[in-house]
Formats: C-alpha cells, sequence, structure tokens
C-alpha cells in the first residue's frame, strides 16, 4: 500500500481480526502521531502476515509505541531495526500481524 495514503485508508485494507488485534494492543495510541506509517502484506502468494512498519522521528516517539507494544502483549511480534546508513540512531519498528 502506498505511503502517500491516510492511515485510516490503510488501516481498512486489513483483514477485520487483524486490525481489532492491533487496535487492541494498541489501544490509547495513535500511531500516526508516533511517525511515518506503511501497512503491508508479508508472504507470497496469499498473505501470512501484515506487516505495520512505523518510523518514528524521535527517540522519545520511539520509545513509547515500544512501551506501548511490551506492556500490552499479544499474538503479533515486533523488530526495531537501524533504518537508514547515514544515521543509524534512527529505527525503524515492524509490528507483524497473524493473518487468520
Amino acid at each position: 500500500m502506498a505511503a502517500n495514503k491516510s492511515l485510516a485508508s490503510q488501516l481498512k485494507g486489513l483483514p477485520k481480526e487483524s486490525a481489532a488485534m492491533l487496535g487492541r494492543q494498541l489501544a490509547g495510541l495513535d500511531i500516526a502521531t508516533i511517525g511515518k506509517v506503511r501497512i503491508f502484506p508479508k508472504g507470497i502468494p496469499v498473505p501470512e502476515e501484515w506487516i505495520v512498519s512505523v518510523l518514528p522521528p524521535s527517540q522519545s516517539a520511539a520509545k513509547k509505541l515500544i512501551d506501548t507494544l511490551v506492556a500490552n502483549p499479544s499474538q503479533s511480534r515486533f523488530e526495531v531495526f537501524p533504518y537508514g546508513i547515514v544515521d543509524p540512531e534512527i529505527g525503524r519498528i515492524d509490528i507483524g500481524i497473524p493473518v487468520r
């Protein structure tokens, strides 16, 4: 899905169960304010999981999202890894949501 679409339109593309799982885990947190968000399927030819990729602009925004993910465990998983070569202090957070 294109990165320039609104977050609401991207979330509408998720299966209802996956969107509900993400909503319960991130209740009270608007990930659109945390950073740039992209949503895309992973798995060929049928998606095995959906990836919500967040690129936070600051360490405090990343910490807020990670703290929320840790405090509200679910069946989703998340990975944090350096993004870009010039400034490796920026980390991208990928949240994997299984397809049911």
